[in-house]
């Protein structure tokens, strides 16, 4: 059985609070969870649409390459925020309860 740690990290509010990620409500978590997705499949259109803004044929080539790579396999939400991965730990340790070891 897998063993999901407590996830301590701290998150800011909309209001500018901070909330540890473990104190949160569950539907706290969720609707944050549900938020960071809209957000990146947001960020995923607009990478999609924006007009390159580099000027250099290698920066140029890269964001090209960026653009065709969320063109094809989208944007994971961990890539738009670092504590997307913590979030979906949190929910599943809630899930599955805390692991007793033997």
């Amino acid at each position: 059985m897998l063993k999901y740690k407590k996830q301590t990290k701290l998150w800011t509010c909309k209001d500018g609070s901070w909330i540890r990620i473990c104190d949160m409500t569950d539907s706290h978590l969720r609707n944050t969870i549900a938020f960071l997705e809209r957000h990146t499949k947001m960020v995923e259109e607009m990478l999609v649409i924006a007009p390159n803004p580099f000027n250099g044929d290698i920066a140029s080539d890269l964001f090209d390459q960026r653009q065709d790579d969320v063109l094809e396999n989208g944007l994971d939400p961990s890539e738009v925020c670092a504590y997307y991965d913590n979030f979906i730990i949190e929910q599943e340790r809630r899930k599955h309860g805390p692991c007793k070891i033997k």
